[in-house]
């Protein structure tokens, strides 16, 4: 029977990894590398919150960059949002498929970007 997720053979829970986004400025189609996870680990998204600067600004989350390699798109607001809400992917979150690859950040509009994402390494 596999172990539950993020628990070593022995138990343990991996430590939380809190990465801030500080004002990112990103240009459309242009991703930002936003978590780059401890060589020979991948990270596990679980969850985060992010603030554009601009209305009508989706967020696009890319494993590694490259135009296949995105896996969450959070959608647009109206307004430019003042609050902070973040949003869980639950207990598993979103793994990445490949050791070493890089959370990347990418939007729909150029827009400076903040917030923060969180998770494990594994």
């Amino acid at each position: 029977m596999p172990n539950p997720i993020g628990l070593d053979v022995w138990g343990n829970a991996p430590a939380y990894v809190f990465k801030p986004i500080k004002a990112v400025s990103i240009t459309a189609a242009t991703p930002i590398a936003v978590w780059t996870p401890t060589t020979g680990k991948r990270f596990r998204l679980l969850g985060f919150c992010v603030l554009p600067t601009v209305a009508n600004v989706g967020i696009l989350f890319e494993d590694a960059t490259g135009g296949s390699n995105e896996f969450l798109r959070f959608p647009p607001t109206a307004a430019v949002s003042t609050a902070q809400v973040p949003v869980s992917l639950g207990q598993y979150g979103y793994l990445s498929t490949t050791v070493n690859n890089a959370l990347f950040l990418d939007v729909t509009i150029t827009s400076t970007v903040s917030g923060y994402v969180w998770g494990t390494e594994e």
